[in-house]
């Protein structure tokens, strides 16, 4: 989990912003819009949507458990996930809600301008038990018996131990 990530933050989801479909990632790293899909027959007049749905939040970061220089504390920034929030059935799992405090272990976009993640890459922290994003609210296993307290001083020293490691 660590050492695949660009991030590590711990925080609290401030505001669900907007949904919309898009486009993949240039070579160069800019965010193309959605291919247009033309009628597919003589009675289909209404092009079909198409895209990659994309949901996104805004996040309040209390605590960088591991940094990439751009994320700061106490400020915030643009979560993307997959997936439509404000569509009934649109994401294939549960989308975060204002004031829900998470671990997020996050990559950072090609275009630099957000960081995604999917249900295993989010952690809930207000619990007696820690839990990951998905339907199941599936409990992670690793931390089994930890406060979650402890679990976070768990996550912070591999951090310093990888950060040790890679100098």
């Amino acid at each position: 989990m660590v050492t695949r990530s660009d991030a590590i933050v711990i925080g609290t989801v401030t505001a669900f912003l907007y949904d919309r479909m898009e486009g993949e990632y240039s070579d160069d790293g800019l965010l193309q819009p959605p291919p247009s899909d033309p009628p597919r027959g003589p009675t289909d007049t209404i092009p079909t949507r198409s895209g990659v749905p994309s949901s996104y939040f805004e996040f309040e970061i209390e605590q960088i458990l591991l940094g990439d220089g751009r994320l700061v504390e106490g400020e915030t920034f643009k979560l993307r996930l997959f997936g439509l929030a404000a569509e009934p059935g649109g994401s294939p799992w549960p989308m975060p809600e204002p004031g829900l405090r998470l671990l997020l272990v996050l990559g950072r976009n090609p275009d630099g301008a957000s960081y995604s993640n999917g249900p295993w890459g989010q952690i809930e922290l207000d619990g007696a038990t820690l839990v990951y994003r998905d339907w199941n609210r599936t409990p992670v296993a690793f931390a089994d018996g930890l406060t979650p307290e402890d679990f976070l001083a768990a996550i912070a020293s591999e951090i310093r131990q990888i950060e040790r490691d890679r100098r």
